[in-house]
């Protein structure tokens, strides 16, 4: 085969290729997620208060083992769904045997070969599948975006001190409390006791005007709730950076990527949507009050199919 000819079939294989990802794309993107949750009158229970898993390692795991575990986790609370539960595609782009983001990485180390340290912070919300929207306390944290970012006190904090579960590296949500008939639910984090017990450890004092957070929502799309609405007038002591002008297609999932920094990457999760980060708590208690919908709505004027709220107390 001459060289021009060799060319020519190389520059026809990468084109096929190239065609044949972009249809694997376009099908996966396209694929209907058919979970619902039971909601409203005809729902089983009036009341469910859910119990929190914690964090738990998933380094290593296969993909399939990784969603046996979601659907045993969405398994507890038969009441809540409305038919079988399979977790989305479109939302568990994951690969095999990766490492991720560990809590102690994300919240103590960084980017780097430690970044994997400690149980997998994603585990908090794939192990918890009916915390729909969850508060991430990114103010709070030495992820701080042109905030005061955290200083941990390293000279005092030993590696006993970061194994240990307790150790304040995030606010954990302190209740979970579902009302399927009225298509409500809410969660709550107690800022006060964590602010408290996150500065003995710091470097230099946190308080509540440092607490700005991301939501983490990805768990909402995965139930078929597609569309929400931070509503800030139905909010209270909340502030935005980007406000929210119209309900959003949420676009979070899980895939393998390379922010960890960690050789050959780590699933974790993707975008950072402006909408849906830099939230301020401007004072204690506060409360945050989302709209989720199953289809794109007209517009904030529809009623939800489901009201979500976040409590900082």
């Amino acid at each position: 085969m001459t060289r021009p000819a060799r060319r020519r079939l190389i520059l026809s294989l990468l084109v096929i290729a190239s065609l044949g990802l972009v249809i694997l794309l376009l099908v996966r993107t396209s694929e209907t997620n058919h979970n619902r949750l039971a909601l409203g009158a005809g729902a089983a229970a009036d009341m469910i208060d859910i119990a929190l898993s914690p964090p738990q390692e998933l380094d290593g795991k296969t993909r399939s083992a990784i969603l046996e575990l979601r659907r045993q986790a969405a398994a507890l609370y038969p009441d809540l769904l409305a038919g079988s539960y399979t977790p989305s595609r479109q939302v568990f782009s994951i690969s095999d045997g990766l490492p991720w983001w560990g809590v102690a990485g994300q919240f103590y180390y960084g980017k780097g070969e430690r970044s994997t340290d400690g149980p997998s912070e994603e585990s908090r919300f794939i192990l918890n599948p009916y915390l729909l929207v969850a508060a991430e306390l990114r103010g709070l944290s030495i992820w701080s975006d042109g905030e005061r970012a955290l200083a941990w006190d390293k000279a005092r904090i030993t590696g006993q001190d970061l194994a240990n579960p307790a150790f304040p590296f995030y606010c954990r949500p302190t209740g979970l409390r579902w009302r399927p008939r009225a298509a409500q639910a809410a969660v709550t984090y107690n800022v006060s006791s964590y602010l408290a017990e996150l500065n003995r450890w710091t470097s230099y004092p946190m308080a509540v005007t440092d607490a700005s957070l991301d939501l983490i929502a990805y768990n909402a799309r995965d139930m078929g709730l597609n569309y929400l609405y931070l509503s800030l007038a139905d909010s209270d002591n909340l502030s935005a950076s980007s406000p929210m002008q119209a309900p959003l297609a949420n676009p979070q999932f899980l895939h393998a990527g390379d922010s960890c920094g960690y050789p050959g990457g780590c699933n974790n999760m993707s975008p950072r949507v402006p909408e849906l980060v830099n939230i301020h708590i401007e004072s204690l208690p506060a409360r945050a009050t989302i709209w989720l919908w199953r289809d794109k709505p007209a517009g904030i004027d529809q009623p939800p199919d489901m009201t979500f709220t976040i409590d900082f107390e």
